[in-house]
């Protein structure tokens, strides 16, 4: 431990996990034994599983997921490890199929949900959680 991770309490490394292919499957920092920065998942395959921001633990900022073949599948933000903001999922072949807003975990105002041809089938109005419309 250096002089300065001594003053300051903070100490980091890189993590890299691999599959049993060799591919790897996860990489990121840890930070005095907490999760904190980016951290990318990957498949076996090698395509990107999922990326999000960590700190000290927590999930914080744009987490991205996406299917195994490199579609987009969901994009959702969070703070202090909670769903917050933007939320918006993909079907496979790329239409959308779910966006709203999380306020604090819970759902908040337009919810709208498609079906695989792109056809809205769902509007609900959402205040604290709750179904309103």
């Amino acid at each position: 431990m250096g002089l300065l991770d001594k003053i300051f309490g903070k100490r980091k490394r890189l993590i890299t996990k691999y599959h049993e292919n060799g591919q790897k499957e996860m990489e990121g920092n840890q930070r005095d034994g907490e999760l904190d920065g980016i951290w990318i998942s990957w498949y076996e395959n090698g395509q990107k599983y999922k990326e999000g921001n960590w700190n000290d633990g927590e999930q914080d900022g744009l987490w991205t997921y996406w299917y195994d073949f490199g579609q987009k599948k969901l994009e959702e933000h969070y703070k202090d490890d909670v769903a917050n903001g933007l939320m918006t999922s993909w079907y496979k072949n790329g239409k959308k199929r779910r966006k709203g807003n999380w306020k604090e975990g819970k759902k908040e105002g337009l919810w709208t949900t498609w079906d695989e041809d792109g056809n809205i089938t769902k509007s609900e109005t959402y205040k604290n959680g709750k179904l309103v419309q």
